[in-house]
C-alpha cells in the first residue's frame, strides 16, 4: 500500500492550529522535559506535554497524529507499571539519644506509562518544473510516548458522559457493513424464461447447481432445479436454496457445459462467470459485501449481504480477517472444514466497507510491530495522553494495600505527561543540501514561509481618518479574514419632512404602496424618491451623528422601512457603493463575518492604511535585529495579513520580533517579490536558519558537563557541540541580557523556559536539529545507563566539597555540624543511588523499545522509505518547528498549460480565506509558472438556455425580487422567483424589448467574477482583456481557465462582451447561461483565425462567427441570425479539465 507523502504538520494535541510563537510559549510552562536536554541534566530528544502545557492549549487530552504516514508499532499497558521506594527514616530526638522512626503506613509508589505509538512518514519535495528526476525524500519518525493505559480506557467507557475513542490501528475486533458503502453484487443470471425475459436472480461465482431440460424454443437455456452449494442473491434476500424461484441459466456460464435436451441430473455445475449486476423488472442494482480469500483483492470468494456483521481478528493491507459472521446466512465455503456450529468462519473484507468497528491492543504490555503498517492519516485519533510519574511525584498508598496487585490511582491523582519525537535516520544534511539548491526555484505560489532578515523595518499603519459610530450598518466587499477590510455603510435614518411633503399623516389608515402591508408586497423591497430637499435635511439632522455623509452620498431611491405615525417620520435605508472605508477586522468580530450593524465606534481610513510610502527612517524601535521566519497560514489563521488589492499581488504581514535592546518591536512588511528591502518569500526546502549537530559525548559525559555548567565550573571550551549551540542561543535570551551579562548562561530550568518564552530564541531552539543515540534504545545490559552508576559517586564528591566550602566560608569549625552535614550528604547519596538502581531497572528498562522495533521491523513496501537505524542514532527535529511549514492548507488552482492541458488542482485542505477562491496559474514551454489571477466563486442554481416569455405579473406571490431600471447593457429589468427561475427584460439586438426566463434546474453550478480587466505581461507572456460596456463579467471557472489559455497563446488584446450574470442568466444571449460562453469583439481576420485556433485549442469547442464573416477554421457561421455581426461566440467543452486530488 503506498504512503501518503506528508502535506502538513499539526501539533498532537489541542483542537485548534496555533502560531508556533503560541506553542513554544506553552512549552516553556512544562515542569521538565525540554528539548535538546531537560532539567535532569541528561539528553533529551523530545518535548514534554503536561497540565501546564495543556492549561494553555486548551486542556484536550486527545492525541492525534502529526501527518499522515503508517502505524509501524505500538504499545499499550494492561495497567502502568509502578516503582515503590524506600521508606524513608527520619533522625528524630529522645533526650541525648538519636534514633531511627518510620513513616506510619504509607508506602511511596510512582505510576507511569510505558505506553507509545510510533509512526513512519515519508516527506518529499514538491516537484521541480524542468527538473526529470524524483524530488528528494526522506522519511521521518514521529513518536508519541506515555500513553493511557486500558485501564484508563475501561474507566472511560464506564462515564456515561465521555465517548471513548480507539485508535483505528489497534486490533480489529468487530465491525458491521457499511451500508453507504457496499459493493454492487454481481453474478450469473437466472432469467424467467430464457434470452430477454425478467431477470430473478443472481447465482454468485463459484456456486454449484443442479439442472433439468433445455428450454424447448431457446437453445442453450436449461432449467435450474437446485442449488447444491451456493448463494442466489434476490432484490430482497441472499439465500442457499432456489424456493420457489423456477427460471433458466445460461449454459456458457458453467462448467461442465450442459449439452442435450436434458442436463446430467447428477452432475453438479459450477457457476464460473459474474458478468450481470441487475436483478428484477426495474433493473435494480443489489448491494453487498465483497469477501476475498487473503488480504487483497485477487480472488474474491462470494457475496455477503448488508446486513452482516463480523467478528473480527485483526487487519492487514487494509483487509480484516474474519474469525466469525453473523446477521445472515453463512456461505458453506466460508466455513472452516470439519467445524461445528461454533467454528470460526474465514475470508478476509475490506476495512473501508465497514462501520461501527470495536478495537483493542492485540496484547497487552509487549510491542506490537505490524506485520503491515496501517495507513494514518493527519489529525487521526492516536490515543489518550497518559500519565508518567517521577520519584518526587509519588502517592501515598496505604501499605495494607497488596502494592503488586493495586490496579492504580485514579486519573486525577497522576500527572498527566506526553513525551513527542520527530526524527529520521537517514542523512538529513544530505537530504538539506539537495533540497536547499532546488528550492530557489520553486515557484512563489509555494513560498509560503516570510523570511523577515536582520535590518528590515517594519511599518506601521496611518491615522485613521476618523470613527465611525454605533449602529451604523456595513457591508464586507473584501476578504473577511483579513486584518484591513474594506466595506460600504448602510444608513438607517428618519425623515420627518418626507412624511410632511407627502402628507402621509392622512394614509394613517394604510396605504399598501406605501406601508408594505399586503401579502403580496410584504416580501418585496419598496422604494421611495427623495428630492434634493429631503437629502439637505438627512445631511444636516444626522452631521454630527455620522459626520462622513454628505448630501451628494444619499441616493434618490431609497428603501422604505417603515412608516411611522406616531413621530411622524420615515425610516429609510439605503447603501452608499460609491464609497468605501477601510476598517480593522477585529473591531467587528461581534459580525462573525456577516453583514450587520456596529455595536461600538471604530476608526477608519478612507485609503488602505499601509503603504510603503509610510516606510520609516532605520530606529531601534522599528528596525529588526533577530531575523524570523514566518509560516503564512499561522499569519493567515491569527487575521495578521492585509491585502489592499490581490491583482497587484502586494499582501502585508504582521511581524513580531526583537531590536537590538532584546525589546519586541511590532509592524507591517510587505511580502510581494522585491517590494520591500530584506523581506523575501521562502520555503521549508530553503532550511533557513536550521542547524545541524553531531553530538558524540556519552551518557555520562553529558550529564557531568550539564551538571559542572549548572554549578558554573565548567568552561565554554570544554561544552559539548550540542551545550555550544544551545549557549550561543541562550545568550540573546532576554532572561541573560537583564542577569548575567558576562557570564555563562546555565542551562537551568529558568534559562529553558526563557528561550522558549521568547520568539526569536525560541525559533532558534526550534531549529537545532540534532544526531544523538535515542533515549529509547540500550543494549540488554543497560551499558549506558550504567555510566551515570559511577557519576553520582563522582556527584558525591563534589557536592562534600562544596559543603565543605560553604562551612569554611561561614566559619564553621565545630566538629558535630560538619560531620552532621557531611553525614546528609552521605545520605542523600545513598538514598538518589538507590532510586537510580530502581529508576534504571524498573522504568527505564521496561520503557525502551527501539531495538526491538528496528530488529522486527518488515522490510517497505515503498522504496523511498527506511527503518530504524540499528545503533539507535537518529537525527532529532523540535516538532514544533515543522509546524505550518509546508504548503497545505491552500488553494483550488486551475494550471493551464502552454501545450492546451488544464488540471484543476485540489489541495487536501482549503485555507480558510480561500474556501470561495479559485488561482489561475498559466505554464509557459519553458516550464515557467505565471499567477494571473484570483477569482472569488459562489453556487446558484443551474439554468436552462433562456426562452421568450410573456411579461411576468407583479402580484405573483413566487416573486421575491423585482427589479426596475438596470443598468446593465441591454438588461433593463430583472425578476427572482422563490425557486430559482429568473426573468430578464431588455432590448435584444433583433427581437427588440422581450422578456426571457431561464428555468432553473435541480443541480447547482459554481460562477466565478472575472476580473475587470488583466494585463498581465512577463517573460514574453502576454494576456491581456477588458470588458466592453456589459454587466455580463461572470463565468464558470472552467470557461475562464480555458479563456486565459487562449489569451497567452495568442498575446492578443480581446475585448470581450461578457458571458453571463452572477446568477448564471445572460440576457440578451439565450446560451451564455451558467457562464458556459464567452463573447469577444472581432480582431482583423489574420488575427481573428489565430485566436479562434487558441480557443479551440484550450477545450472551447463550439465557436459561432457571422454570416457576413470570411469563413474561419476551427468556427461555424451563424447563418440563421446576425446576432454575431459584431463578435465571436466560443462555448466551452464540459468536462474536459482533469481534476487532480492533492
Amino acid at each position: 500500500m503506498a504512503i501518503k507523502k506528508i502535506t502538513k504538520l499539526i501539533f498532537p494535541v489541542g483542537e485548534k492550529e496555533l502560531n508556533q510563537d503560541t506553542y513554544y510559549r506553552a512549552l516553556s510552562e512544562a515542569a521538565h522535559g525540554f528539548y535538546p536536554f531537560g532539567e535532569n541534566g541528561l539528553w533529551h530528544g523530545g518535548i514534554h506535554i503536561d497540565k501546564k502545557v495543556l492549561n494553555k492549549l486548551g486542556n484536550d487530552e486527545q492525541l492525534h497524529c502529526m501527518a499522515n504516514g503508517e502505524v509501524i508499532a505500538y504499545r499499550i499497558n494492561d495497567v502502568y507499571p509502578k516503582i515503590t521506594y524506600p521508606e524513608k527514616n527520619v533522625t528524630a530526638s529522645s533526650g541525648t539519644t538519636l534514633k531511627r522512626v518510620s513513616y506510619p503506613p504509607f508506602k511511596k509508589v510512582s505510576y507511569f506509562s510505558t505506553g507509545f505509538t510510533l509512526v513512519r512518514h515519508l516527506l518529499q519535495m514538491p516537484k521541480i518544473i524542468g527538473v526529470k528526476d524524483e524530488p528528494p525524500a526522506i522519511t521521518l519518525y514521529s513518536l508519541y510516548m506515555h500513553q493511557l493505559d486500558w485501564y484508563g480506557y475501561q474507566e472511560k467507557m464506564k462515564d456515561e458522559k465521555t465517548n471513548a475513542l480507539y485508535p483505528h490501528y489497534w486490533n480489529l475486533e468487530s465491525g458491521k457493513v457499511d451500508e453507504n458503502k457496499g459493493d454492487t453484487v454481481c453474478g450469473s443470471v437466472i432469467r424467467t424464461d430464457g434470452k430477454g425475459t425478467e431477470v430473478l436472480g443472481l447465482l454468485l461465482k463459484g456456486s454449484k447447481i443442479r439442472l433439468a431440460e433445455q428450454h424447448p424454443e431457446q437453445p442453450g437455456w436449461y432449467k435450474i432445479v437446485l442449488i447444491s452449494k451456493g448463494t442466489l442473491v434476490t432484490t430482497t434476500e441472499f439465500k442457499q436454496q432456489l424456493g420457489n424461484i423456477t427460471g433458466y441459466v445460461w449454459h456458457k456460464d458453467l462448467s461442465p457445459l450442459p449439452t442435450g435436451k436434458t442436463a446430467d441430473s447428477n452432475q453438479d455445475y459450477q457457476v464460473l462467470k459474474e458478468d450481470n449486476n441487475t436483478v428484477g423488472k426495474s433493473n435494480v442494482k443489489v448491494k453487498g459485501i465483497a469477501i476475498y480469500e487473503t488480504a487483497d483483492d485477487k480472488q474474491k470468494l462470494t457475496y455477503l449481504p448488508l446486513t452482516a456483521t463480523f467478528e473480527l481478528d485483526g487487519q492487514e493491507n487494509g483487509y480484516a480477517k474474519i474469525r466469525k459472521i453473523g446477521g445472515c446466512e453463512v456461505p458453506d465455503l466460508l466455513k472452516k472444514e470439519d467445524g461445528g456450529a461454533d467454528a470460526p468462519h474465514k475470508g478476509y473484507v475490506k476495512v473501508a466497507s465497514l462501520t461501527s468497528f470495536t478495537f483493542k491492543p492485540e496484547k497487552f504490555n509487549d510491542i506490537v510491530v505490524l506485520k503491515s503498517p496501517i495507513a494514518i492519516s493527519s489529525g487521526d485519533f492516536i490515543g489518550y495522553i497518559g500519565h508518567n510519574q517521577r520519584p518526587k511525584e509519588y502517592i501515598k498508598e496505604l501499605k495494607r494495600a497488596a502494592i503488586s496487585t493495586l490496579k492504580r490511582s485514579s486519573d486525577e491523582k497522576l500527572p498527566q505527561l506526553l513525551h513527542v519525537e520527530l526524527f529520521t535516520c537517514e542523512d538529513l544534511p544530505a537530504f538539506i543540501t539537495k533540497t536547499r539548491a532546488l528550492a530557489d526555484r520553486l515557484p512563489e505560489s509555494e513560498k509560503n514561509l516570510i523570511l523577515v532578515e536582520k535590518d528590515a523595518r517594519l511599518i506601521q499603519a496611518s491615522k485613521a481618518d476618523g470613527n465611525l459610530n454605533s449602529g451604523l450598518g456595513i457591508k464586507f466587499i473584501s476578504d473577511k479574514d483579513n486584518y484591513y477590510i474594506k466595506i460600504n455603510l448602510e444608513y438607517t435614518l428618519n425623515s420627518e419632512q418626507y412624511y410632511a411633503d407627502n402628507n402621509l399623516a392622512a394614509q394613517s389608515n394604510g396605504d399598501e404602496k406605501i406601508e408594505k402591508n399586503d401579502d403580496n408586497t410584504a416580501n418585496k423591497t419598496v422604494e421611495i424618491i427623495l428630492t434634493a430637499a429631503h437629502k439637505e435635511q438627512l445631511a444636516n439632522k444626522y452631521n454630527k451623528t455620522y459626520p462622513q455623509l454628505t448630501k451628494s452620498d444619499i441616493p434618490d431611491k431609497v428603501e422604505l422601512v417603515e412608516v411611522n405615525h406616531t413621530s411622524s417620520s420615515v425610516k429609510i435605508r439605503f447603501c452608499v457603493d460609491t464609497k468605501h472605508y477601510w476598517i480593522v477586522s477585529n473591531d467587528v468580530s461581534h459580525l462573525f463575518g456577516q453583514d450587520g450593524a456596529l455595536n461600538d465606534a471604530i476608526p477608519y481610513w478612507h485609503n488602505f492604511p499601509l503603504s510603503l510610502a509610510n516606510l520609516p527612517p532605520a530606529t531601534k524601535d522599528n528596525t529588526v535585529y533577530f531575523p524570523r521566519t514566518v509560516p503564512l497560514n499561522s499569519l493567515d489563521n491569527e487575521h495578521l495579513i492585509a491585502i489592499e488589492d490581490e491583482s497587484t499581488g502586494s499582501i502585508w504581514v504582521n511581524i513580531t520580533t526583537g531590536n537590538e535592546e532584546r525589546r519586541l518591536i511590532k509592524g507591517w512588511v510587505n511580502i510581494k517579490k522585491d517590494a520591500q528591502e530584506h523581506i523575501k518569500r521562502i520555503s521549508l526546502w530553503h532550511w533557513q536558519g536550521f542547524e545541524t549537530v553531531i553530538e558524540k559525548a556519552s551518557v555520562g559525559e553529558f550529564y557531568t558537563k550539564i551538571n559542572d555548567n549548572r554549578t558554573e565550573i565548567l568552561d565554554i571550551k570544554d561544552y559539548t557541540d550540542s551545550m555550544k549551540a544551545m549557549h550561543k542561543i541562550l545568550t540573546q535570551s532576554f532572561l541573560y541580557s537583564v542577569q548575567r551579562k558576562k557570564g555563562l548562561p546555565p542551562f537551568t530550568v529558568e534559562f529553558l523556559k526563557d528561550g522558549l518564552r521568547i520568539n526569536w530564541t525560541a525559533e532558534m531552539i526550534g531549529h537545532l536539529i540534532i544526531k544523538y543515540e535515542s533515549e529509547w534504545y540500550a543494549d540488554e545490559a543497560l551499558t549506558k545507563w550504567n555510566e551515570i552508576d559511577n557519576l553520582i559517586e563522582e556527584e558525591k564528591q563534589k557536592q562534600k566539597n562544596l559543603t565543605e566550602k560553604w562551612l569554611d566560608e561561614y566559619n564553621i569549625t565545630m566538629p558535630f555540624v560538619r560531620d552532621y552535614a557531611l553525614n546528609m550528604v552521605d545520605e542523600e547519596h545513598e538514598k538518589a543511588k538507590s532510586i537510580w538502581q530502581l529508576e534504571k531497572e524498573q522504568r527505564i528498562k521496561p520503557s525502551l523499545w527501539w531495538r526491538e522495533v528496528a530488529q522486527s521491523q518488515p522490510t517497505p513496501q515503498t522504496p523511498a522509505l527506511s527503518n530504524l537505524s540499528a545503533d539507535g542514532k537518529a537525527w532529532f527535529i523540535h516538532p514544533v518547528s515543522m509546524l505550518g511549514r509546508l504548503i497545505n492548507p491552500g488553494i483550488v488552482t486551475y494550471h493551464i498549460y502552454h501545450d492546451g492541458k488544464i488540471e484543476k488542482h485540489i489541495p487536501e485542505e482549503i485555507s480558510k480565506r480561500y474556501e470561495q477562491k479559485y488561482k489561475y496559474v498559466y505554464h509557459d514551454e519553458n516550464g515557467n509558472e505565471h499567477e494571473i489571477c484570483i477569482c472569488d466563486w459562489h453556487t446558484t442554481k443551474e439554468k436552462a438556455n433562456g426562452v421568450i416569455v410573456s411579461a411576468p405579473n407583479r402580484k405573483d406571490p413566487n416573486i421575491i425580487e423585482y427589479k426596475e431600471n438596470l443598468n446593465e447593457g441591454n438588461t433593463q429589468k430583472r425578476v427572482k422567483f422563490k425557486n430559482g427561475d429568473i426573468a430578464e427584460y431588455g432590448n435584444h439586438p433583433e427581437k427588440k424589448l422581450i422578456w426571457r426566463l431561464y428555468k432553473a434546474l435541480n443541480k447547482n453550478v459554481e460562477i466565478v467574477r472575472m476580473p475587470d480587466e488583466i494585463n498581465y505581461v512577463k517573460d514574453n507572456v502576454i494576456i491581456k482583456y477588458n470588458f466592453s460596456d456589459t454587466k455580463r463579467r461572470y463565468t464558470g471557472p472552467d470557461p475562464l481557465a480555458g479563456f486565459i489559455g487562449a489569451l497567452a497563446e495568442t498575446g492578443l488584446q480581446l475585448t470581450t462582451t461578457g458571458s453571463c450574470f452572477a446568477e448564471g442568466s445572460c440576457f440578451p444571449s439565450s446560451e451564455h447561461v451558467n457562464g458556459k460562453s464567452v463573447d469577444t469583439l472581432y480582431l482583423n481576420d489574420k488575427d481573428e483565425q489565430k485566436f479562434i485556433n487558441a480557443m479551440h485549442k484550450f477545450n472551447f469547442n463550439k465557436q459561432l462567427t457571422a454570416n457576413n464573416k470570411k469563413k474561419f477554421d476551427n468556427a461555424n457561421q451563424d447563418f440563421k441570425s446576425n446576432l454575431h455581426n459584431t463578435h465571436l461566440h466560443s462555448e466551452f467543452e464540459s468536462g474536459s479539465i482533469k481534476e487532480i486530488i492533492l
